[in-house]
């Protein structure tokens, strides 16, 4: 660079993407409307801000992008990269169960269409390459936390239907 002129260096943009995953063991895909990546389905995600954690920046994109508020949440320890002629992203990924009574919501029309679910070894051609990607190199880690969260799910389910066969017993009773 010469002197005098004070031109900022290029660097990769961070992401990262989100899978998550419903009491069925599907992951949340939607269509993506935005130039990079249009009508690929993809994971919910987005920029790593300043000062933001992996797991603060999934939570934060899944709320804005699906109105999903995202408890537990795990670091798959695995990043893709992609670079193409304009643009160097890497990107981290992390894994969340849905909460129970949440549903997507498309809150940002003019980015993503609708919310779907999909068989995450049994992607569409039209899902986007960094997500097959992911799955492919990252499965097996994959596949034990849906296992994990499918058993919770069935567990919370299981304590509920206790909780109100419980309930109407006492009812009964009295």
């Amino acid at each position: 660079m010469r002197k005098g002129k004070s031109k900022k260096a290029k660097r990769p943009e961070i992401g990262v993407g989100c899978l998550v995953v419903n009491a069925s063991g599907q992951i949340m895909l939607c269509k993506r409307l935005k130039p990079y990546g249009y009508g690929k389905l993809a994971l919910p995600g987005g920029h790593l801000e300043w000062r933001e954690t992996l797991e603060e920046c999934a939570k934060r994109e899944v709320q804005e992008e699906s109105g999903i508020v995202l408890g537990e949440i795990l670091n798959l320890d695995h990043y893709t990269q992609e670079i193409t002629k304009g643009r160097h992203y890497i990107t981290f990924y992390l894994i969340a169960p849905l909460p129970d009574g949440q549903s997507p919501v498309r809150t940002e029309p003019k980015k993503h269409g609708e919310w779907r679910w999909y068989d995450p070894h049994d992607l569409p051609k039209h899902a986007w390459e960094p997500t097959k990607r992911l799955i492919r190199l990252c499965g097996e880690r994959i596949e034990h936390a849906i296992r994990v969260y499918m058993f919770d799910a069935r567990k919370r389910h299981e304590d509920r239907v206790a909780a109100e066969y419980v309930t109407k017993k006492k009812r009964r009773v009295c």
